[in-house]
């Protein structure tokens, strides 16, 4: 349902751009109790597997030439690799190269020593894609989660017939698109401002950067009724904004030609693509085993000793998701030594009342 929702949103211009993501992936990350951690990425065909090369920018982490294709039967294999911590995992997605590099991954994991137990705290961190614009400026929090998850099952939805049920959902994907063109036109102006300035035809000191904002937004909103496009067709093409918004600052012909060539060079429409657009499709199942007894998680689906997640783009799109899980380890080493001291402090009196006797 959310991929539908998102194709609606943004439009049928975006499917080409889409073909290219890789199909879902089971990425699992397993910690061990001294910190380091194996990461494994399959299923693979062993007998169909060309190399690392081959499937390097198609996956959903990165991967480079120090992974193992590990057998698991004759037809099913996966990629592993050791990491000695996870600031080894973050050192990796700074380097990425993969198909989700827009992707901003942080992880962190936290031991704190707890004498009978040792408790680990593992977080994985997607930075939101969109933040400049709150969408709760567009609609509650409670319909905001309602669009990320399946609409059908958030009680915002419990109780109504078919009809109210569509309506709403409708109703909310249409301020979502309100939200997602107000943050590509904030991000378009800026970037303009920018490039006019590097121009050096408008002068910072005198323009009331705000002002204009809301003026050239206002005149997109009641004006023109058009939507900022990412694509070719009828909405208002980024090199068109920039020609409306020199036409607000007062350029002359020349500086107004200048700027409008700058930014077709510029392709920010391309930019925002990738920024916004390149993870949509390319879901994967990030998969996390932690050591010990679970204590805490947000994991979606917990499966024996796995917890997953399911990550598409709309969970982060416009604010930050954690993937969070806690755990126990028991420190046996600290029963028996307690166990000794109780048992030293039991005999100790003793053998003092025998050397008084």
């Amino acid at each position: 349902m959310k991929k539908t929702k998102l194709l609606f949103i943004f439009g049928i211009a975006v499917l080409p751009f889409l073909a290219g993501c890789p199909e879902t992936e089971n990425v699992t990350t397993k910690i061990n109790r001294d910190g380091s951690c194996i990461r494994t990425i399959g299923n693979f065909d062993p007998r169909k597997f060309k190399g690392i090369d081959s499937i390097k920018f198609d996956v959903p982490v990165p991967i480079d030439n120090s992974w193992l294709l590990e057998n698991i039967n004759d037809s099913t294999a996966v990629l592993l690799k050791v990491f000695e911590s996870v600031g080894a995992l973050n050192s990796m997605y700074s380097d990425d190269e993969s198909a989700l590099k827009v992707y901003k991954r942080k992880v962190e994991l936290i031991k704190k020593f707890r004498w009978f137990y040792t408790v680990f705290e593992y977080s994985e961190t997607y930075k939101g894609i969109l933040t400049e614009i709150p969408i709760t400026n567009y609609m509650t929090k409670e319909e905001a989660e309602s669009f990320k998850m399946d609409s059908e099952e958030h009680p915002l939805l419990a109780g109504l017939d078919a009809k109210a049920r569509n309506s709403l959902i409708g109703n909310i994907e249409e301020r979502f698109g309100y939200w997602l063109h107000d943050n590509i036109y904030s991000l378009a102006f800026d970037d303009i401002i920018r490039l006019a300035d590097s121009l050096h035809i408008i002068d910072l000191d005198e323009i009331r950067v705000k002002t204009l904002k809301d003026s050239i937004s206002k005149r997109i909103d009641e004006g023109s009724k058009k939507m900022i496009s990412l694509a070719l067709g009828d909405d208002l093409e980024i090199p068109d904004l920039a020609e409306l918004m020199g036409v607000e600052m007062g350029l002359d012909s020349a500086d107004l030609s200048q700027l409008y060539h700058r930014v077709q060079q510029a392709r920010l429409d391309e930019k925002y693509e990738k920024e916004i657009l390149s993870g949509f499709g390319a879901d994967y199942n990030n998969e996390m085993i932690m050591p010990g007894q679970l204590i805490d998680t947000n994991a979606e689906i917990i499966r024996e000793d796995t917890l997953a997640w399911e990550m598409d783009i709309i969970k982060f799109m416009d604010s930050d998701f954690v993937m969070h899980a806690e755990s126990k380890v028991t420190n046996q080493w600290a029963y028996i030594v307690s166990g000794f001291i109780v048992v030293v402090a039991l005999i100790i009196p003793f053998l003092r009342r025998k050397r008084t006797d």
